[in-house]
C-alpha cells in the first residue's frame, strides 16, 4: 500500500506522516490548520482541509484530538464517506486516544461502503514519534492489520495486536492514565532528587532495577528531554495538560461504564483539573538539569 492519507498532523500525527514521507509513500495530508498545510506542502505531500479528498487513498490515519472529530471528519455528511469509491474502499486507522464505543460506532458507520476500520492508538511522545519508534495497540481485522503493518512499522517499534475491534482504543486509555500519574508524581520525585543534589542519570539506573522503574528510567539520560519537551514554552506545557485532561475524563468514563469506582484516577484528575505555574517551572527545572 503506497497511497496514504493524514487526517490531522498535529505535534504527534505530523511527525508520524513525516516518517511515511521520508520512505517514500506518496502521502496525502488533511488538516484545518492552513499553517500546517503550507508545512506540508514544502514537503512535498499532497495537502487538503476536506476529508472527503482522502478517500481515494490505501489507508486513512485519522489522527485528531476527540472522538467527535473523528466522527465529524468521516461521518459528517459531505465528509470522508462521501468520497469512498464502494469498488476500492480504504483501509481506516484510527490512531487517536478516544474509548472503545468511538471506534465500533465508526466501524458500525462505514460498513455499508465495504470500508475496515482498525482501532491503532500510539504511544510514546514527540521524541519517538520523530524517530519512527512508537509503541502502536491495534485491535481488529487481523487481515486489515496484516494489510497496514508495513505502514506501522514505519512509526513505531513495538506493534501490539490486542484483540478485537476497539480493544487497542482500550489497552490506550488505560495505559494513559497510568502514565499520567508517572508523569505528575515522576516530575516531583526528580525534582526532589535534584534539590538534594543527585544527578537524574545517576539515579535513573538504580530505578530501572528497582521498583520504581518507569517509562523515564528505561534511558534515564533523557528523563531532562522528555521534560524539555514539553517545558519548552507555556504553550506546549498547557497544549499537553488538555490532553491529560481528556485522557483522565475518558478513564473515569469507562470506569462508569462498568460500574467501578477508582478513586485514586479521580483524585489524580482533579489534581491536575488546573495546573498553576510552579507545575510548569518544576518541568521546566528538571529539563534544565540535563544536556540534549
Amino acid at each position: 500500500m503506497n497511497k496514504i492519507a493524514f487526517i490531522g498532523a498535529g505535534n504527534i500525527g505530523g511527525r508520524m506522516a513525516r516518517r511515511v514521507i521520508d520512505a517514500g509513500l506518496s502521502v496525502k495530508i488533511c488538516d484545518l490548520n492552513p499553517m500546517v498545510r503550507n508545512q506540508f506542502a514544502r514537503h512535498t505531500a499532497q495537502v487538503t482541509a476536506e476529508p472527503r479528498d482522502c478517500a481515494d487513498c490505501e489507508v486513512v490515519i485519522v489522527m485528531v484530538a476527540t472522538g467527535q472529530q473523528i466522527k465529524d471528519a468521516l461521518l459528517a455528511t459531505g465528509g470522508f464517506l462521501t468520497g469512498v469509491d464502494l469498488d476500492n474502499p480504504p483501509i481506516v486507522v484510527l490512531m487517536s486516544t478516544v474509548t472503545p464505543d468511538i471506534v465500533r460506532d465508526v466501524q458500525s458507520a462505514l460498513a455499508s461502503a465495504g470500508v475496515q476500520v482498525i482501532d491503532a492508538p500510539v504511544s510514546g511522545g514527540l521524541i519517538r514519534a520523530e524517530d519512527g519508534r512508537l509503541t502502536i495497540m491495534a485491535g481488529g481485522d487481523d487481515a486489515a492489520i496484516n494489510a497496514v503493518t508495513p505502514i506501522f512499522e514505519i512509526m513505531g517499534r513495538r506493534i501490539f495486536r490486542c484483540g478485537g475491534t476497539g480493544s487497542g482504543a482500550l489497552v490506550k486509555v488505560i495505559n494513559n492514565v497510568i502514565s499520567v500519574a508517572i508523569y505528575y508524581l515522576g516530575a516531583e520525585a526528580f525534582q526532589l532528587a535534584l534539590r538534594h543534589g543527585l544527578s537524574l542519570e545517576r539515579i535513573a539506573p538504580v530505578l530501572e532495577v528497582s521498583s520504581g522503574r518507569n517509562f523515564f528510567t528505561v534511558e534515564g539520560t533523557n528523563i531532562a528531554q522528555e521534560f524539555g519537551v514539553w517545558a519548552d514554552e507555556r504553550a506546549n506545557f498547557d497544549s499537553l495538560g488538555d490532553i491529560i485532561r481528556k485522557d483522565l475524563s475518558l478513564g473515569q468514563q469507562l470506569s462508569k461504564d462498568v460500574g467501578l469506582s477508582l478513586p485514586v484516577l479521580g483524585a489524580l484528575a482533579q489534581s491536575v483539573s488546573s495546573l498553576d505555574n510552579n507545575v510548569f517551572e518544576r518541568w521546566q527545572e528538571i529539563a534544565a538539569s540535563g544536556s540534549y
